[in-house]
Formats: structure tokens, C-alpha cells, sequence
């Protein structure tokens, strides 16, 4: 642990990304207080009470768990210790008509999925999986770092994903070089939606989201993904940190 004890860091919002950042100083002994202008931590994943019962505001599912995984293990702690995950398998039930595609995060079992709902297509599927799985460790370090200056856009990591990232290609036209069947492309490319685009029109880099969702998973919250803020600032606190709800800056 690094001695930041005096330093006095001031972090605004007690969103996921403030309550990230004040675990993380917290744990390296700076002195944190999070001011909150709300009555409660969570931000857009925050949550709404009404008679008794709690609904979230937003998200309603976690996939990439690895991330939140990380967070808590660089404070010395475990996210299964403050939070309860249901692996969601299957994950979702595709249907069209008197068609159904129930998918998984097994690789073996969604294979077999498609290759007896859509036979002759689950070599796609692997083929898929096996590109993806590159393209995702080219492109996920790029997300790690910050652009603030000119010099970060010419890290190795980044030129080596550039064929990736600069396409004219969509969402909907990579998932053509896997599958013939227009039902299956649109399987693997709703998820574009969760970025409030077309799969027709989101840039090809997403093709890895639904990527992410069959390599690592799918996973409810007990109690809905609110709790993960929750968990969060208590943690936060537990680490030092200091909390002020309804505190606007001004």
C-alpha cells in the first residue's frame, strides 16, 4: 500500500466509476471523500423504491463479471464476499415463430444448440468463437488505458487492433462470415441494441459483445445490480473512505 495518507482526494458522484475509484485510492491510503448530490450511491445503477419493493434503474444484468472481479481483488477482497451472482444459462430464449434458440455460455452446448436448431451451422459458431477470441485480446487492452494525449493513441496495443477498429464493416456483415441463416446472424448482433444501434449500422468492433456474453457469461445480482454499488461503498468505507450522501456540489 502506498503512503497517500496526505493527500485529500475529492471524488464527484457515487456512480459505479467514483466508487471504483475510491476503492481503488482508499486502498492505497489516500484520504477519499465521495460527495453524492442524491440520497443513495449507484448513480445510473441506482435503484427505485416503491411500496417495498426495489427495482433497478438501470442495468438489469452483469456480463463481464472478470471486471468487477478485478475491482474487488485489487482491494484485497472477493466480489462473491459481499454479493450473490446466478450464472444465467441458458441466457436467453431467441424465438421466430415455432422456431426457439435457447443459448449458452458453454461452447460445447451451444454448438449442439444450433447444430439442432440450424443444422450444418455450428461450425460457424466455432469459427466465430475461435476469431473472436483474438480480436478480444487486441482490442480489450486498448480499453484500459486513457487518450488524454497524443502519444497514447500510438501504443503498440492500439496499432495492433487498428485492423479491427477501422472498418467501414457492421455488426451484421461480420456475423455474415460465419452463418448463411439470417435468424442466426440476428442472434449474435442484437446485442448492438444494448448501444442503442442497428446491427445493420453498428461498427464492426462490437461483434465482440455478444462474444463476451458466450466466452464469459451472463449473471443476475440477488437483490437486482444495484447491490453491486451498494457493495461497493461499503467496501469503500471499510477501506477508510468517506461517504456524503445528499451532497451537491455547487
Amino acid at each position: 500500500m502506498a503512503d497517500g495518507t496526505k493527500k485529500h482526494i475529492l471524488i464527484v458522484g457515487a456512480g459505479p466509476g467514483g466508487l471504483t475509484a475510491g476503492m481503488l485510492l482508499a486502498h492505497r491510503g489516500f484520504r477519499v471523500t465521495i460527495v453524492e448530490k442524491t440520497d443513495r450511491v449507484g448513480g445510473r445503477n441506482s435503484e427505485l423504491d416503491v411500496d417495498g419493493f426495489s427495482f433497478d434503474l438501470g442495468p438489469t444484468f452483469l456480463h463481464q463479471k472478470f471486471c468487477l472481479d478485478e475491482i474487488f481483488a485489487e482491494t484485497g477482497s472477493k466480489s462473491e464476499d459481499h454479493l450473490e451472482f446466478v450464472d444465467l444459462n441458458p441466457m436467453t430464449r431467441l424465438s421466430w415463430g415455432d422456431t426457439a434458440l435457447h443459448t449458452y455460455s458453454d461452447t460445447a452446448k451451444m454448438a449442439a444448440e444450433i447444430e439442432r436448431v440450424f443444422p450444418g451451422s455450428s461450425g460457424g459458431f466455432k469459427r466465430y468463437m475461435s476469431d473472436h477470441a483474438v480480436k478480444f485480446r487486441k482490442i480489450y487492452p486498448c480499453l484500459q488505458y486513457s487518450y488524454q494525449t497524443l502519444s497514447a493513441f500510438l501504443r503498440p496495443s492500439l496499432l495492433r487492433a487498428l485492423p479491427h477498429v477501422l472498418t467501414t464493416r457492421s455488426v451484421h456483415d461480420v456475423l455474415g462470415d460465419y452463418f448463411d441463416e439470417e435468424r442466426l446472424k440476428l442472434a449474435f448482433t442484437f446485442q448492438a441494441k444494448y448501444l442503442g444501434m442497428s446491427p445493420w449500422h453498428c461498427p464492426a468492433l462490437f461483434s465482440i459483445l455478444s462474444f463476451t456474453e458466450y466466452r464469459y457469461g451472463v449473471y443476475h445480482v440477488q437483490g437486482g445490480l444495484n447491490r453491486i454499488s451498494q457493495a461497493m461503498a461499503k467496501e469503500f468505507e471499510k477501506l477508510g473512505g468517506e461517504l456524503r450522501l445528499e451532497s451537491p456540489v455547487k
